[in-house]
């Protein structure tokens, strides 16, 4: 097995042994709930007795943490405020409920993410025609960061919270159960949040392939501009203009449909992500307020604890939303290059076929779009104009409601 795992590792020939690290670690915690059957170029996946029981060992975390918040917070002295121990209770129960409902909608649609491989495996294939292969193994080594980034984390997260927790003298109750409502709770959330931010790392990477190779083909320059042109062996292919633009044309059809196939794959994990970074950050900025208002050093820690996992989320957030932006920004620029190439060259032929890209270009441009709202950097700004106005708001009517 691990022979195999190894020569996986080391071949990086495709999108699939670039995702294979992540696949495994999925499969793991039970977030990937389906089974590659066969080859993976061919696309087919199956259910196995495996993935039904990581489907059920999910769910059952997310019961431990419904039950184990509710009566832990039912139980808790209160703080003085009925917002924030209200707030923390229905924050912590919703989401465990909410996070047992896209785990669900996982695996209702286990097959739609690899059709989103699928495609960019194609798109690799129709570079490697016009020889300018993609570079796997930049993309590999960028998620086993990310991975290695993520385990980190979050195991220094999990023991500096619990650390915390056993350092404010709280009762042996909360010792456990807090721990344990927080790991369980952030297990799928934030591997729910990696593996959107992978997806569009992917794509993304895509797209400034394309323009690169554009730009190498159709637009003379003096030297590179783009740190990506040193991953095309040989940038002047042996194809003419003609059949590169239509491999070109090709390719940024398969990225239009990319983005597509995620705005409808991802959109409930996306609003989730969104409405609980609100409400988390929201209720810690408020819970640290009263920690401060009283003094109280158990509230303080508890606060902290929050803050900590609030920082990686929406760290987490923005490299998503990094990444979902440059797809759109390098589409921008795809347009752009192609009215500079029609400057440029003086084939009528070519230039009729570059109006009609640029044209498809501009009036398709990709975008995430979840139907409430389209993630990029509006989307940032957003939730933190959203969390300012609501703690406002909180501070002001928590001042008529203390006891």
């Amino acid at each position: 097995m691990l022979p195999k795992f190894f020569q996986r590792i080391a071949r990086c020939e495709s999108v699939y042994d670039v995702i294979y690290v992540k696949y495994l670690l999925y499969k793991f915690f039970g977030f990937t709930i389906f089974t590659v059957d066969g080859r993976p170029q061919d696309g087919k996946v199956k259910l196995t007795a495996w993935d039904v029981f990581s489907l059920v060992r999910v769910l059952a975390m997310e019961a431990v943490v419904f039950y184990v918040s509710y009566t832990t917070l039912q139980s808790r002295e209160s703080t003085g405020s009925s917002i924030l121990d209200n707030g923390t209770r229905y924050t912590f129960v919703g989401g465990s409920l909410y996070i047992s409902l896209v785990t669900l909608l996982n695996y209702r649609r286990y097959r739609g993410v690899w059709k989103i491989f699928a495609k960019m495996d194609r798109f690799d294939g129709r570079a490697k025609q016009i020889n300018a292969p993609v570079d796997q193994r930049t993309q590999q080594i960028r998620i086993l960061q990310s991975i290695a980034g993520l385990i980190i984390s979050f195991v220094l997260m999990t023991i500096s919270g619990i650390a915390m927790v056993f350092w404010s003298e709280e009762t042996s109750i909360y010792r456990w159960s807090i721990p344990v409502s927080v790991i369980f709770f952030n297990i799928p959330f934030l591997l729910m949040q990696h593996q959107v931010l992978i997806v569009t790392y992917l794509v993304y990477y895509r797209v400034q392939h394309l323009n690169a190779t554009f730009e190498v083909h159709f637009i003379p320059q003096k030297e590179p501009t783009l740190v990506i042109l040193a991953e095309l062996p040989a940038p002047r292919s042996i194809h003419d203009k003609p059949t590169i633009l239509h491999n070109l044309v090709i390719q940024w059809d398969e990225i239009r449909r990319i983005v597509q196939r995620i705005s409808n794959e991802f959109y409930a994990q996306l609003i989730f992500v969104v409405l609980v970074s609100i409400m988390i950050v929201t209720f810690s900025l408020f819970a640290l307020y009263r920690a401060f208002l009283t003094g109280d050093r158990v509230q303080m820690v508890r606060a902290l604890m929050y803050m900590e996992c609030d920082v990686f989320y929406l760290v987490m957030l923005v490299l998503f939303t990094w990444s979902a932006d440059g797809i759109k920004r390098e589409a921008v620029k795809t347009a752009v290059l192609a009215h500079k190439a029609l400057r440029e060259l003086e084939n009528e032929r070519v230039q009729d076929d570059l109006l009609l890209f640029s044209q498809m270009v501009n009036h398709q441009v990709p975008v995430i779009d979840c139907g409430v709202f389209r993630c990029d950097w509006k989307l940032v700004l957003s939730i933190f104009g959203t969390v300012t106005s609501y703690l406002v708001i909180l501070i002001q009517f928590d001042a008529s409601l203390v006891t």
